[in-house]
């Protein structure tokens, strides 16, 4: 369930003082009685409906900054999170608390997937050997060569399949 705002809090306890029951309270507010039970203790202990303060060091982001790094990412996959750690309201955040985020949000970090593309020089090395082995009769000399790479190789740019 989520917290009560401030205002909600003023108003369950106005309703309690001005003699309306628990049950009542905890319906017209959409919260549990205990929560207005505890909330009618602190009240009457503090004279303050405001949270009280917590341990631990508080959160860098909000839930509007959590759900725009969450939005960035997701348009766009291959972006590193150190790449977000400038945008956020203007502030700095470290890229560790971006990834805490993104993990947060179930968000895998994807990487681009870069093969080694052929050089000029690699690409006539190639077709050398072909030409080479063009005339070879499959039963005498290509019996007596193993292939033990069998990488895939584009000429220009990554093709975007994964690796096998």
């Amino acid at each position: 369930m989520t917290r009560l705002t401030p205002a909600l809090r003023e108003r369950a306890i106005g309703m309690i003082q001005a003699g309306m029951g628990m049950t009542a309270v905890s319906r017209a507010i959409g919260c549990k009685r205990l929560t207005l039970y505890r909330l009618q203790q602190r009240f009457q202990g503090t004279g303050s409906t405001a949270d009280r303060p917590r341990s631990g060091r508080p959160r860098v982001t909000t839930i509007a900054d959590d759900r725009f790094i969450r939005i960035r990412h997701l348009r766009d996959r291959f972006m590193p999170p150190r790449a977000s750690t400038g945008v956020v309201q203007g502030r700095r955040i470290s890229a560790q608390t971006v990834r805490r985020r993104l993990r947060s949000f179930n968000l895998r970090p994807r990487r681009a997937y870069r093969r080694p593309t052929l050089t000029q020089r690699h690409r006539h090395e190639r077709l050398r050997w072909c030409h080479a082995r063009l005339r070879w009769r499959l039963n005498n000399e290509w019996s007596n060569i193993l292939f033990s790479d069998e990488s895939r190789f584009t000429l220009q740019h990554s093709d975007g399949r994964a690796r096998v």
